[in-house]
């Protein structure tokens, strides 16, 4: 399951005497942080309500605000005194009666009366009964289901994106081999041009003005191209250029890095590695992580291996491809920051 890290969560519960309200933000961050306030319930509570929230989130910050009130009180702060405005409005009623006057009441007048209104969480104090912890749990729960609802709702969207950001860079390792079989035959061309002008050189096969019979005999005593030591240095020469030009064994451990990114997108979990199959990046000890933290460190082994291919590559066309496939490359290590 993927699952985005930010994500807003809210949910609220009633008893007869209580009223409890619990508020969940998250934001993306590396680890697990978290930064809850209570109001209205006694600091024993914090420890049930962040083990709850510890078991069902592994990464992200989250602020947990939970908020609890007597039954006649607002979780906002208020309380209002229902039996003394019902008393002065009796009151009031009363003495209009005495007086024969017509009663003017009005609710924000009567709002305003000092006593009808008091603020204050109107929660647990240092004293008295605390709110049933039965309550707070149930309200954390509901809250964190729907924190993780509108994570996953947003994580399958993530998903999509990094599938996208996968095809191309897939797409783009491909034509990386096609440019690396392609400048290689380029290398062993340019240097076998080379050798066959030395060739002409040495044998006299380049023309000249010497009667035939001349260029014959000096040909007979010129050494072969091969006992030539600048020949001999071209040789190895094109040898190792070729070999530091190629790039195989990058593509070669690309495929699989994109591989085990895709394995990871479809299933959740990194192809298992083999013997056959060197590079497959994710270690087992990895296997506890949080898939976004899995997709970065694919993604880094896929970044060095283009690094290596650019360096090796020494070619225009090898090195635009790079630069689009680190590109992709940073759209899939944005995304996967998103993700739990």
């Amino acid at each position: 399951m993927f699952t985005s890290m930010p994500g807003y969560g809210r949910a609220a519960h009633s008893t007869e005497d209580w009223t409890c309200e619990v508020e969940l933000r998250a934001v993306n961050h590396r680890f697990l942080d978290l930064n809850t306030v209570l109001r209205g319930l006694p600091r024993s509570f914090e420890s049930r309500v962040n083990g709850l929230v510890r078991r069902a989130l592994r990464r992200g910050r989250i602020d947990v605000t939970v908020v609890a009130a007597r039954g006649d009180s607002t979780p906002d702060g208020h309380r209002l005194d229902g039996r003394l405005a019902r008393r002065l409005v009796e009151s009031a009623r009363e003495l209009c009666r005495e007086l024969a006057m017509a009663p003017e009441i009005r609710l924000g007048e009567l709002l305003q009366i000092p006593g009808v209104v008091t603020s204050g969480d109107g929660g647990w104090r240092d004293s008295g009964p605390a709110p049933p912890i039965d309550l707070v749990q149930l309200t954390v729960e509901r809250a964190l289901a729907l924190l993780t609802e509108n994570r996953q709702r947003e994580g399958a969207r993530l998903r999509s994106a990094l599938q996208v950001e996968l095809e191309g860079l897939v797409d783009l390792v491909e034509r990386l081999d096609e440019h690396r079989v392609a400048l290689r035959s380029q290398v062993l061309e340019r240097y076998r041009a080379r050798l066959q002008g030395w060739l002409r050189e040495a044998t006299g096969e380049d023309g000249g003005d010497a009667a035939p019979e001349a260029r014959r005999d000096e040909a007979v005593e010129r050494p072969t191209i091969w006992s030539l030591p600048s020949a001999e240095r071209l040789v190895q020469e094109a040898a190792v250029s070729a070999e530091r030009g190629d790039v195989e064994e990058e593509i070669v451990r690309l495929r699989s890095h994109l591989g085990a990114l895709r394995a990871l997108l479809e299933t959740g979990q990194p192809r298992p590695a083999g013997k056959d199959d060197p590079g497959d990046a994710v270690p087992a000890s990895s296997s506890a992580e949080s898939v976004g933290k899995k997709i970065e460190f694919l993604v880094q082994e896929i970044v060095r291996e283009l690094s290596t291919v650019s360096a090796k590559g020494r070619d225009a066309a090898i090195s635009h491809l790079v630069v689009e496939a680190r590109g992709c490359c940073e759209r899939l290590k944005e995304q996967a920051a998103n993700l739990e």
